[in-house]
């Protein structure tokens, strides 16, 4: 083989590994791959063809365990449109905004953009997190959501988790 064609094919294995990644993280959230399956996969790659993945993401995903591989893989997989813009993520600032959240939550269940779904067994929550938690799919692009309940000190919060 002369040497063009084997870079060419070089590139198009380091094309693939790219394009690969997002359906290979969703068939590990869905459970059809193993994390080692998928962690074997991505450690067939050469560093060159993964490249574009910033180092502290590829570390999790090479050598994390389930619950680091998917959330390195919010970085990766993008929310769609349907889900994304239910309500802003992060710690709420008040109950208030929890009963808001919440709301727009229970509407987005009612219009079949999210369904409701059992906590992942991968899934570990944050030191603080106090309050009972709800955990959503959404059913266009499968991304995962959890809702904590305020509880304490803290107001609760909505987060993309996978």
């Amino acid at each position: 083989m002369d040497g063009s064609i084997k870079t060419g094919l070089r590139g198009l294995f380091k094309v693939n590994v790219l394009q690969n990644l997002p359906e290979k993280i969703k068939s590990l959230r869905a459970g059809l791959i193993s994390v080692e399956e998928f962690q074997t996969w991505i450690n067939s790659a050469s560093a060159d063809e993964l490249k574009l993945v910033p180092q502290g993401i590829l570390l999790r995903l090479k050598r994390g365990g389930m619950d680091k591989v998917m959330l390195a893989s919010v970085n990766i997989l993008p929310d769609c449109v349907n889900c994304h813009g239910i309500y802003r993520q992060g710690v709420f600032e008040s109950r208030n905004e929890h009963a808001s959240c919440s709301k727009y939550v229970d509407q987005a269940v009612q219009g079949n953009v999210l369904v409701s779904i059992q906590k992942p067994k991968w899934y570990k929550p944050k030191a603080g997190q106090l309050g009972p938690e709800s955990y959503y799919s959404c059913t266009s692009c499968g991304s995962i959501w959890n809702l904590v309940e305020p509880e304490r000190q803290c107001n609760g919060l909505w987060e993309r988790i996978a």
